[in-house]
């Protein structure tokens, strides 16, 4: 799985979360096993809703660490197209657009959104250069798009600021 840097710091903070958080499954689990020893009903007691909670974070903790375990870290490529990991702008829109191979990890805001790849805008992007017109189909509207891309973000339009992180220079 190929992941921008963003998406790899996000899924090993979720994993060091669930870590935290599974010491405290364990021992909901021990009780609950110690619960159905001691009762001696034949029969365990569930709480369905602890339970579901307490194996779906068990479950989300193994397929976390298996994508970073086949992980390929992909950078802004610093092209003048656009390809995986490029970060771009389009015309009229205020956002910055990053295109990646899956929306794993990642969550879009109000200054960064993310598409993927196999999205009709994914495709109509991937390839273009600055200046270009993309038209795609709007999933589920029927309709037509066309946008300008305005900008391609290369890692030299950043600069870093003490404790802030990458900031634009523009």
């Amino acid at each position: 799985m190929r992941l921008i840097p963003k998406q790899f710091e996000n899924i090993i903070k979720k994993i060091a979360g669930l870590e935290t958080k599974s010491e405290d499954n364990k021992k909901y689990l021990d009780a609950r096993h110690s619960m159905f020893n001691e009762y001696e009903l034949g029969f365990p007691i569930f709480d369905e809703v602890s339970d579901r909670d307490v194996y779906g974070d068990i479950r989300r903790l193994k397929e976390l660490r298996s994508v970073i375990s086949n992980v390929i870290i992909v950078k802004n490529p610093n092209s003048d197209i656009i390809e995986l990991g490029s970060e771009f702008k389009l015309e009229g829109r205020d956002c910055i657009f990053t295109l990646v191979e899956n929306p794993y990890g990642l969550s879009s805001d109000s200054e960064h959104k993310y598409i993927t790849l196999d999205s009709p805008f994914g495709k109509a992007i991937l390839g273009k250069e600055a200046g270009e017109y993309i038209t795609y189909i709007v999933e589920g509207k029927n309709r037509t798009m066309t946008k300008r891309i305005s900008e391609i973000i290369k890692e030299e339009d950043y600069e870093l600021e003490q404790n802030d992180g990458p900031v634009l220079k523009k």
